[in-house]
């Protein structure tokens, strides 16, 4: 009885040990660049997964912004991120800034979107969304909101 216990525990931190870079670059293969159509833009294609379109819709949003602000975008002009490459840390330090941000004020950043969803395997809602952010105002938040200095200084 002690070894299936031990053994249950054992798989329990095993399984809790996995690497969160490792779904960090999940998430960032879900993001692509698109172009910029102007100087201070960024227009990505964003894929994420929900049990409704509204939420699908969000995650791929939300998505789009936790690669801007934590991985920055492969491929493109805003490669670095915006805050900073530890998220879990940066999270916490800033955690009242970003869950009203995602709560309240993420769409006042987007310009324009398409989105497209489907029904999937097992119910879930696939959202495939093309957005347009405006990578100056929300440089300029974050830097009002003090989560990021000032640039230069």
């Amino acid at each position: 009885m002690k070894k299936l216990v031990g053994l249950v525990l054992l798989a329990l931190i095993a399984g809790s040990c996995k690497s969160t870079n490792q779904n960090a670059q999940v998430a960032s293969a879900r993001v692509r660049y698109m172009g910029n159509e102007a100087r201070n833009t960024i227009t990505v294609n964003s894929m994420d997964y929900g049990s409704n379109n509204e939420e699908a819709i969000y995650n791929a949003k939300r998505l789009t912004f936790q690669n801007l602000f934590f991985r920055g975008v492969a491929g493109s002009p805003f490669n670095d991120p915006l805050i900073g490459i530890n998220e879990q840390e940066e999270y916490k330090k800033h955690k009242d800034y970003l869950s009203d941000f995602y709560q309240n004020r993420m769409e006042s950043f987007i310009l324009n979107s398409r989105e497209k969803v489907e029904k999937v395997k097992g119910g879930q809602r696939k959202a495939n969304i093309t957005l347009t952010v405006n990578l100056r105002a929300l440089r300029q938040d974050l830097e009002d909101k003090q989560v990021i200095k000032k640039f230069g200084l």
